[in-house]
């Protein structure tokens, strides 16, 4: 078993799911945001705080200010 659980697993996945950022996104005002992802990351693939804002934006409307950095 891996360090983080598995998702496939019912259990793990109810855990995991919890402390998910993008999965625990919803309509609410958010304070200003900014965020940062790194080309150069191995862990974390710069398009997933690219999809992460996607979604602060869908669910809070653009007059809200969110800025991304690379």
């Amino acid at each position: 078993m891996d360090r983080m659980g598995q998702p496939n697993e019912k259990p793990a996945f109810d855990y995991m799911i919890k402390y998910s950022p993008y999965d625990n996104v919803a309509a609410k005002n958010y304070p200003a945001m900014l965020i940062q992802v790194s080309l150069n990351d191995s862990q974390v693939p710069y398009w997933e705080g690219t999809k992460f804002a996607a979604k602060l934006r869908d669910e809070n409307g653009p007059e809200r200010l969110l800025l991304k950095s690379q």
